[in-house]
């Protein structure tokens, strides 16, 4: 029993790890948001747009 809880956090921070690292859905999430990103209508709400661009960023320099 106490062997289960302690491997909670341990657990959790693996499944942490495993989405953190999650390159080939973080590409795929990339292409998309450039694929949005083109479209003229994208910019219509530039606050929308500024986020999703950081987004886009973001998803960049973690695959790199």
């Amino acid at each position: 029993q106490e062997l289960k809880r302690s491997l909670v956090p341990i657990m959790a921070k693996i499944s942490e790890l495993m989405v953190r690292f999650d390159i080939d859905g973080k590409d795929e999430q990339i292409v998309q948001l450039e694929r949005t990103s083109s479209d003229p209508s994208f910019w219509d709400d530039p606050g929308i747009a500024k986020r999703e661009m950081r987004v886009l960023a973001r998803l960049k320099e973690e695959v790199s």
